[in-house]
Parts: structure tokens; C-alpha cells; sequence
């Protein structure tokens, strides 16, 4: 392909050539390419080869026979590949033809069949070319086309259909025909559009404008064969336009097919949605006629004819924030019913509200209808509301008007006149605000005084007062000084930004003249701290209202007694008089003197005045009264009365007589108070052997307390002594008298005449104290002695010590002590000699016995044998048994177990209650003794008992075996 150097030089203007060989390998195209490099460019040459190619065939020219316009006339064409490759086709058809398929794959070798239609929608000849491209779009086949468009003789009964008026809601029907005088079936379809463009453009516009809405059924697409037409005469929105042209016409059937020499029958059903006149124009598409035939149909659509009653209400003046009731009647004055619904509308002025909103209108009758306007804004203002009745041609609608002014408010004042006020006192007047509106509205209350007066004062200031709700406001002249007061009260409605009403205010101030009745005041006698009221009498004689007030006690009076006013201050109203009680309490015993003062109009500097009032009374404790018990009560005091008037009296003497001493013995009297304070008293006496049970008390006003006096002798002389009762104002006395009798000193065991030991056991030493005290006055000396009479043999019992010498009012105590050595029942009696150092000697009795038994424990065997068999076996380091032990005595026993070796037992010591048992383990120790011959090992089990010298003993014997023999001598003489 190039020279041997690979490179080649070509002079200017002239030009080489370069032979390219190319030597396929296969049957596929192959591609490559040369490139060319000079001093300033570089250059590609492509090399394309063509391998083996699909090679298509088709028929030049195609004729149709004639054809009904808009029918289809279908011919097959045979498609061959004489190539030697596989052809990818693409068949397209222009003018009236079409084909299908428009694209495939044809083997080589192979055939395909293709359909090529006709469709002529004009009448008159048509020509047309058949395109086939293959080999990637490089190679292509072209073939003519040819057919010819006729008309047919069919056509529509009528281009006019014109249906009876007709309810909305129902139907009408009405009949035309298609008709076919050729000898072929001519094919239809009822269309909305007069051309296939105006069919595209709708439908292009449908879908831009309702985009995700479901597309409108056409007359194409009725699942019951239904094409719905219609349009109203009169303009209409497009979602009514739309509606209607759907609902209006039905025509039946949409689409079909008549027979030669034949008619179809089309229904046209009429059902006005609405009531309006209807026109529209109806396409029908038939095979053999160029052009769509036009049918045009007119309907009336009738429906309900409503009104109001009456249709326009004027509401005059209304309040604001107010609800108004209304009613009106919506009268149906056609043949069918009327369904009706309220269209929004709102006003700014008033809102309202319609009950029902929605319903239905018999034929003939009337629908009430209940209006509620609510005002919200001041001014006047009209309301239209329309009522959509369906299928009505023309909506009823309503009409408001009105004026709405300030709020509905309540005052019943509207002027204030406080008249004549005393300097001092404030006058108030109450008046309501009743809010009669619906809404929440906020007040202010404020006042414009006038001549610079400060006197008036309003409250609350402001306030919030709810629907139908009122609210009290108070208006107050406090005057200062002697003059007229004028003024005015401004409320403020915050809704309405202004002053909704002015209230006047007016009155007049003046000086009261005031003076008492007496300028003393005698309480007489009171009893001390106790309340008494007296009335002291203010007049007033002037015709305004007064004022005073009592000046407070001072702190050197209160000392003394306690004066207190009711009231403290107060009015007096004009021409006449005001008491004031006066309450006074003494702190004192005594004579009470003191000056105190009503003060006149208190608080008005120049007009103020006091008046003295001097206060007297004698002060006086308790009155109290001795009586003995028994004494009937006196009669209750009467109400206001201080004391109690009770002639009877009684000599303070409680006699107790002769009474046994160390004895306590009780005698009582009363002490009662006898007028109407509480009465504190001291009690004391100072011989110790009276006891009074009070030493403090405090009588009850009227009451009474029970002295008990408690006399316990502690010698037999004759005792006197004398209870002072002291109480705030006097002294008194009640004498005691007692006489002892019997002897001071005490003991259980001599009072009882014996001392029992109880039972005991044998060979015991037993001591039993017992305490004798002396509660006399004097040092008392006894002595102990056996009864000669009752002498024993033996004594078993003593006593320690034999005499003592007992200090007054002190014990000492005796040990008498048993030792019993037999059993059996011991009895000794003693003398208990008794002596003072003035008094006679006395003597006692004691019988002390006891009952003396043995020792009561039982075993369970009376010997202890142990064995010991040295047979050579094993045998154990202890050879052991058991004995049992029960206590058989009516006490418990305390015992200790005594055992020598090689003997053992299992406890030291034991304690048994009675009818207890003891189980012990005695063992007998291996003996291994280095002279291997049969013995006996002797010993002793001993019990020692606490509280006895008595001991139980048992004999132990270890018996050790040996294999030994016994010979008849031991010594063998051979002399």
C-alpha cells in the first residue's frame, strides 16, 4: 500500500495515488481506515467494505377496488428476502393507506405478509406510497398505491328532533332512523364534533385542563351504548357546560350497523338536569358519506318554581353584640319537589345563621325556615343570601337590611343625689350595669369632679361583664369639709372606643351637734374581774347624721379595772340618740375612781369635742360558804343576778371520834361559792396525821368543791387541828378532832397468828424471815418466848433475834429457823411480848408448823454391775449402762452426782421437777492390770441434795475375767 520506506513526497500542485487490496475473510462488513501525516496536518481515510446483503422485494404498483367512504379495504402484499442476510424492515404508508406491521425481521430465503388498508374519507381517487427501509435504514423500496372513495345511498330520517317538555329528574323519548338504499352495510357511530380536527382538539384540551381528573365519557365510550349531548341556550360555566352536554341527550344506540335496503332505529332519550331550554347538534359518522350528518335536538327542561316569603326583611335599628330571631318560608309553587341548600355568603356587619340549611319542599307547601342574626360591627349594612334550589332555572335569594347602633346595656341610675351628709361620713350608692348583649365587653369607670371637690369615688374602675351577666358598681362621697359636691360618672365602653352614658353626682355636707345625757356612770358593787355593763346615752339634735367615738382607756387606769366600749365609734343619726355600753372588769379590791371622755365628731380638727365621763364602783372578792355534806343545793340564781342569797349556816367542826389507828377514816363538807366569778383557794392544816385531798382549787362561779379530810392515827391519844382556807378577800376555818385507839404495830405473821414452813425436806436447815414494823410514835420492844403451856420436848424451830428494840415508824425483820431431822408434822407455838415505855405491855401468838418428809428420788436399779471379759476380741476403752431418776417429791430437787474412778457419769448435777425423769450414762473405764488375774472393782454412786444432809448412795462393781484356773491348793509339800 505505501513504497517501501513507508513514506512518499509529492511536489506542489501535483498529486500521488495509492492502490489499496483488500482481501475479506467473511461475509461481514469491515471497516477501516488510512491515515495520512504531513509537516502541518493530519488525516483520516475511512475504507468501508460491504459484505453479503438482505435483499427485499415488493410490487411495484398496488390498486384498490372502490371503496366506501370511511370503510376500510384490506389487501395482502407478500414481503420476500432474496438476500443472503436476515432484514430488519421498517414499512410506513402515506396519504389514506395504512399497513400493518410497520416493522419486522425477514430470514433470508423467507417471506412475510403484510396487511396495506385503505380508508378513503373523501369521495374521488386517491394515490399513495408504501416505503420499505432495511439494511440499518441505507437501503429503501418504494410502491405506489392507488384506490378510489364512493358515496353511498344512506342518510337520517330527519336533521331535526325536537322532544316535549320535560321534569328535571325524568325522561322523554323520542325516535329517528338511519336508512341505507345501497346494496352495503353501512357502519355508525354518533359523534359530538362535525370533523376528526374538532374531535383531537377537545379531546387535547380535556386532558390539559383536567389533568389527574378521570376523562368525561364521549359518545364513543357509553358503556350502555348511550351518547350523552345537550347544551343549554343560555352561557354556561364550564363545569355546568360540561355536565349538561353529558347529561342533556341520550342517544341509543351510539354506534352500529344497517343493513342494505334497511333502516336502523336511534332512541333519543331527553333528561334536563336542569331547567333550561336545551339545543345541540348530534354527528353521525357513516360509512359512505364523506361528510357527518347533523341532527339538531331542542328540549325544555322544567323543574321546581320557589320563592321566599317575604324575600326581604328590613331588621330596622339592632343592638350591637345582640342575636335577633327570625323566620321565613320557602313556599314551592310547582309541580315537583324542591331540594334546596344554602350558598355561602358572608356578611361583616351581622353574621347569620339558617336553620335548616338543606331540605326538601313538598309540592305545593312551604319549608320554615328559622333565621338567627348575630350584629358585630356598628353601622348599617345589607345581606343577600341565594338558595340553590335543584333544577330550578332561577335561585331564590333573601334580602337583609339593617342599622345596628351601640350594645345593649342596663343602668338603672341615671342620676346620683347622696342629699344631706354629715361631715365624716361617706355615703355610698349601689347601681347595676347589666350587659343584655352576647359578647364579653369591657368597662371604665371614671369621675370628673367639678369646684375642684375630691369627695367621689367610683369602684370597681373597671371591669369585664359577660353575656346577661351584671355587674354592682359602687359610687362613694367621702366630704371633707362643710360645702356642696357636684360631679359626673363617665362610663367607657372599650368595644365601641367612646363614652356610652354620663351619670350627674350630687350632695352636701354638714356638722353634726352632739352631747350625753349624764356625766356620771356608778356600776356600784362588782366583784372583782367580773363584767358589768352600763349605757351611757349620745344625742343628736340636728338633722344630719353624727359621729363620736370613745377615747381609750390609759395605761394607769387599766391598773386598777378594765373599761371597755361597744361601740368604740359610731353614727348618730339626726334627732336622735345612740347608746353606748360601757363593760367594766376591776383588777383591784376596793374603792374604783376614774375620769374618762366621748369624743364629737372625732377626726375634724376645729369641730372635734370631747365630753368627760367619770366612772365609779366598789370592788369585792368571792363569797364563799362552809357547809357539811348532805346540805340540799340553794336555788339556781336568776339571769343577771351576781350572787346567791342563803340564810342557813352550819359551825366548821368535822369530830372523827375514836377510831382504830393506822387506820385511814374520811370525813367530808363543801365549800361552796356563792357568787358569779371563779373562786381560787389555798387548803392547809399542820398536824400530819389529817390529809386534806386539796391543797389548791378553784371554784366554778356558783359551784361548790367536796373537801375530803383523811385522818390515819398513829397513836391512841386524842388529836385536834384546824383547816385554813384562804380566798382572794377573806379567811376561813374548819376545826379537826380525832382519838387513836388499838396498837401501831404491824405484822402479817402476827396479824395471822401463825407461820407455815410448808413442806421441807428431812436433814434440812430452813430460815424463814418475816417483818414486823412499828408505825406508832414511840420506840416499841419485843420479845420472844415459847408458850409454856404448848412446851415441845425438842424445840425444831428459833428465833433471832430473841428481843429487839424497834425505832417509831420503822420495820425490822425476824428470822425464825427450822431444823428438821425426822419426818412427820412439826408444830411450836411462841409469845410474842410486846412493851412500850407508857403504854401496857401486849402479847402475840405465832404458831409455826411444818410439814417434814423425806427424800423422794426412785432408780431404776439398786446396783451398778459392770463386766470386764478379757477374751482376747476387741472390746471398747468404756463399758457402759444407764439408770433412770424420778423425782417422787411434791418440789423440785436440786442435786450433784458424785462418782471415783475408774467409775464415771455422764452429769455433775441435775435439777427435777416433780415427776420429772432423768436418764444417765455411768461407765466403768478398761482396767488393764499387769497381773492378769480375776478381781472385783468396788465403788459408789452418791447423790447430794441442796437445803439437806440426807444423801442416796448405790454400789458400782467392776467384775474383770480373766481365763484362769483354780487349784485346789497352792502349796505342794513333798516332805
Amino acid at each position: 500500500m505505501f513504497d517501501e520506506r513507508g513514506t512518499s513526497k509529492v511536489a506542489p500542485g501535483m498529486e500521488i495515488q495509492y492502490v489499496v487490496n483488500f482481501c475479506p475473510e467473511n461475509e461481514d462488513d469491515q471497516e477501516a481506515s488510512i491515515v495520512v501525516v504531513t509537516e502541518r496536518e493530519k488525516f483520516e481515510v475511512p475504507v468501508i467494505c460491504h459484505g453479503a446483503r438482505a435483499i427485499l422485494d415488493l410490487p411495484d404498483e398496488i390498486h384498490f377496488p372502490q371503496t366506501p367512504a370511511n370503510l376500510v379495504c384490506t389487501k395482502n402484499v407478500m414481503l420476500r428476502n432474496f438476500g443472503q442476510r436476515p432484514a430488519h424492515f421498517a414499512l410506513r404508508a402515506t396519504g389514506f393507506f395504512a399497513i400493518s406491521p410497520t416493522c419486522g425481521i425477514v430470514e433470508p430465503e423467507n417471506f412475510l405478509e403484510v396487511y396495506v388498508q385503505f380508508r378513503p374519507p373523501l369521495v374521488g381517487v386517491h394515490e399513495g406510497e408504501l416505503i420499505a427501509a432495511y439494511n440499518n435504514n441505507d437501503e429503501r423500496m418504494y410502491c405506489k398505491l392507488y384506490g378510489v372513495g364512493l358515496e353511498l345511498d344512506v342518510g337520517l330520517s330527519t336533521d331535526i328532533a325536537v322532544a316535549v317538555p320535560t321534569y328535571i329528574g325524568r325522561s322523554s323519548q323520542m325516535v329517528i332512523h338511519v336508512q341505507n338504499y345501497s346494496s352495503v352495510v353501512a357502519y355508525f357511530i354518533w359523534e359530538k364534533f362535525a370533523t376528526e380536527k374538532e374531535d383531537a382538539a377537545y379531546s387535547a384540551q380535556v386532558e390539559a385542563s383536567d389533568k389527574g381528573r378521570p376523562r368525561i365519557a364521549g359518545a364513543f365510550a357509553s358503556d350502555k351504548g348511550l351518547s350523552p349531548l345537550g347544551t343549554p341556550k343560555r352561557p354556561l360555566s364550564p363545569c355546568e357546560a360540561e355536565d349538561n352536554i353529558d347529561k342533556a341527550f341520550m342517544l341509543s344506540p351510539a354506534n352500529g350497523e344497517c343493513w342494505p335496503n334497511s333502516r336502523t332505529e336511534i332512541t333519543i332519550t331527553f333528561s334536563p338536569p336542569r331547567a333550561f331550554k336545551y339545543y345541540c347538534k348530534a354527528y353521525c359518522k357513516i360509512s359512505g358519506k364523506s361528510e357527518r350528518l347533523i341532527v339538531e335536538l331542542e328540549g325544555t327542561g322544567v323543574g321546581p318554581v320557589t320563592q321566599f316569603n317575604p324575600c326581604k326583611l328590613d331588621l330596622q335599628d339592632l343592638y350591637l353584640f345582640s342575636s335577633y330571631d327570625y323566620e321565613v318560608q320557602l313556599q314551592n309553587l310547582g309541580d315537583m319537589e324542591a331540594k334546596f341548600q344554602l350558598c355561602c355568603t358572608e356578611t361583616k356587619a351581622a353574621s347569620f345563621k339558617f336553620t335548616p340549611t338543606q331540605g326538601l319542599v313538598p309540592i305545593k307547601q312551604a319549608q320554615c325556615i328559622k333565621v338567627k342574626c348575630y350584629t358585630q360591627l356598628r353601622g348599617t349594612f345589607e345581606a343577600k343570601f341565594v338558595w340553590n334550589v335543584e333544577g330550578t332555572q332561577f335561585n331564590p335569594a333573601i334580602f337583609f337590611r339593617g342599622k345596628v347602633g351601640n350594645p345593649l346595656i342596663c343602668i338603672d341610675a341615671k342620676a346620683i343625689d347622696f342629699g344631706l351628709i354629715g361631715l365624716g361620713f361617706g355615703s355610698r350608692f349601689t347601681f347595676n350595669v347589666r350587659n343584655c348583649s352576647e359578647a364579653l365587653l369591657n368597662f371604665k369607670f371614671y369621675i370628673v369632679q367639678n369646684d375642684d371637690c375630691d369627695g367621689f369615688m367610683v369602684s370597681p374602675e373597671s371591669c369585664n361583664i359577660k353575656p346577661q351577666a351584671s355587674q354592682p358598681v359602687i359610687v362613694s362621697l367621702n366630704p371633707s369639709t362643710v360645702r356642696k359636691y357636684t360631679g359626673s360618672l363617665h362610663i367607657y365602653l372599650s368595644e365601641i372606643n367612646e363614652v356610652y352614658t354620663v351619670i350627674t353626682l350630687s350632695g352636701e355636707a354638714a356638722i353634726a351637734k352632739l352631747g350625753l345625757d349624764s356625766d356620771y356612770l356608778d356600776f356600784g358593787t362588782c366583784f372583782i374581774r367580773y363584767e358589768y355593763t352600763r349605757n351611757c346615752v349620745i344625742n343628736n339634735d340636728t338633722k344630719v347624721v353624727g359621729k363620736f367615738s370613745v377615747q381609750p382607756q390609759d395605761s394607769q387606769t387599766a391598773t386598777i379595772a378594765k373599761l371597755t366600749a361597744k361601740p368604740l365609734e359610731g353614727p348618730v343619726p339626726g334627732n336622735n340618740s345612740t347608746s353606748i355600753e360601757y363593760t367594766l372588769a376591776t383588777s383591784i379590791l376596793g374603792e374604783i375612781s376614774f375620769v374618762t371622755a366621748v369624743i364629737s365628731s372625732p377626726g375634724g380638727g376645729v369641730y372635734e369635742k370631747k365630753f368627760p365621763l367619770k366612772i365609779e364602783a366598789l370592788s369585792i372578792g368571792p363569797i364563799l360558804r362552809l357547809e357539811p355534806k348532805g346540805w340540799d343545793a340553794p336555788p339556781k340564781p336568776s339571769k343577771g343576778q351576781d350572787r346567791i342569797d342563803d340564810e342557813r349556816s352550819w359551825t366548821p367542826i368535822l369530830d372523827f371520834g375514836r377510831i382504830p389507828v393506822l387506820e385511814k377514816r374520811t370525813r367530808s363538807f363543801v365549800v361552796r361559792n356563792m357568787c358569779c366569778i371563779p373562786a381560787p383557794i389555798n387548803l392547809s392544816n399542820k398536824v400530819y396525821v389529817f390529809k386534806v385531798n386539796h391543797s389548791k382549787a378553784t371554784i366554778p362561779p356558783f359551784g361548790y368543791l367536796e373537801v375530803e379530810v383523811t385522818a390515819c392515827l398513829d397513836d391512841t391519844k386524842r388529836f385536834a387541828d384546824k383547816i385554813s382556807i384562804s380566798a382572794e378577800g377573806g379567811q376561813y376555818f374548819v376545826n379537826l378532832v380525832a382519838t387513836g385507839q388499838g396498837s401501831t404495830l404491824t405484822s402479817d405473821a402476827l396479824a395471822n397468828g401463825s407461820l407455815h414452813f410448808g413442806t421441807q425436806l428431812s436433814h434440812s436447815v430452813i430460815t424463814k424471815p418475816f417483818e414486823i414494823s412499828n408505825q406508832g410514835r414511840y420506840i416499841q420492844s419485843i420479845t420472844w418466848d415459847v408458850d409454856a403451856t404448848k412446851k415441845p420436848a425438842k424445840h425444831v424451830f428459833a428465833f433471832s433475834p430473841l428481843k429487839m428494840a424497834i425505832p417509831p415508824h420503822t420495820s425490822f425483820s425476824f428470822q425464825c429457823t427450822g431444823t428438821f431431822q425426822t419426818t412427820g408434822y412439826v408444830k411450836e407455838v411462841f409469845l410474842c411480848r410486846v412493851s412500850t415505855g407508857k403504854q401496857r405491855e401486849q402479847a402475840y401468838n405465832l404458831e409455826v408448823d411444818a410439814d417434814v418428809v423425806g427424800t423422794k428420788l426412785l432408780f431404776s436399779k439398786r446396783e451398778i454391775r459392770f463386766i470386764q471379759l478379757n477374751d482376747g476380741k476387741a472390746h471398747p476403752q468404756k463399758n457402759t449402762t444407764q439408770l433412770t431418776c424420778q423425782n417422787v417429791y411434791v418440789k423440785p430437787l436440786y442435786m450433784k452426782f458424785l462418782v471415783k474412778p475408774p467409775f464415771e457419769c455422764s452429769k455433775d448435777d441435775a435439777k427435777l421437777e416433780p415427776t420429772e425423769c432423768l436418764t444417765l450414762d455411768l461407765s466403768f473405764e478398761w482396767q488393764t492390770p499387769t497381773v492378769k488375774k480375776s478381781t472385783i472393782i468396788m465403788g459408789k454412786f452418791e447423790v447430794v441434795y441442796s437445803d439437806t444432809v440426807h444423801r442416796d448412795t448405790l454400789n458400782m462393781i467392776g467384775e474383770i475375767h480373766f481365763p484362769n484356773l483354780r487349784l485346789s491348793t497352792n502349796q505342794l509339800n513333798f516332805e
